[in-house]
């Protein structure tokens, strides 16, 4: 991540975290093949972000032909448990030479989220995969309200939303 690279609380709930007013401008994240990437963090559980922004690129570079689900995002790239997220935006540029989950503010919610008054500008690409504008794939549902996407999306495959990318078990 940006700022953290693994973990915002944790998976059992036991202990939360909270990331608040932090902003990334003008960066450039970029990773090869396997790991969570994100603007902000890598992967959280029972994690709240708030008022927080990413401005930049986030890049995967994948060598060979690998069909790994490693999502990737602006915000936060993989959100395992009890996740918030609140007023938080991003700009610029997101793109995966590889199958992975990409989204403009979140990547995957693996267990119910809430994405609340988020919004995405970023230039979201993946070459195969499930892109939204603001999540790219929820697993178990959750829920999003007030959030908008302006970014443009392009998708080689054909599972691309402005707000959500895919809805589905994995």
């Amino acid at each position: 991540g940006g700022i953290i690279a693994a973990w915002v609380g944790n998976i059992d709930n036991t202990l939360q975290g909270r990331i608040e007013n932090v902003h990334v401008t003008n960066s450039a994240i970029s990773i090869a093949d396997k790991g969570y990437v994100g603007g902000i963090a890598g992967q959280s559980g029972s994690g709240r972000f708030v008022k927080c922004s990413f401005n930049g690129t986030v890049t995967r570079v994948a060598s060979g032909t690998g069909t790994s689900n490693y999502p990737i995002a602006g915000i936060l790239a993989y959100a395992r448990k009890d996740v918030e997220l609140n007023d938080c935006h991003t700009s610029g540029e997101l793109k995966s030479n590889q199958r992975y989950i990409c989204g403009g503010v979140v990547g995957w919610a693996e267990n119910k989220i809430k994405i609340t008054g988020c919004s995405n500008a970023m230039t979201l690409y993946s070459k195969m995969g499930y892109v939204g504008g603001i999540l790219g794939l929820a697993s178990e549902g959750g829920e999003i309200s007030g959030c908008f996407n302006t970014g443009k999306i392009t998708n080689d495959a054909t599972d691309a939303g402005g707000i959500v990318g895919g809805a589905k078990s994995v």
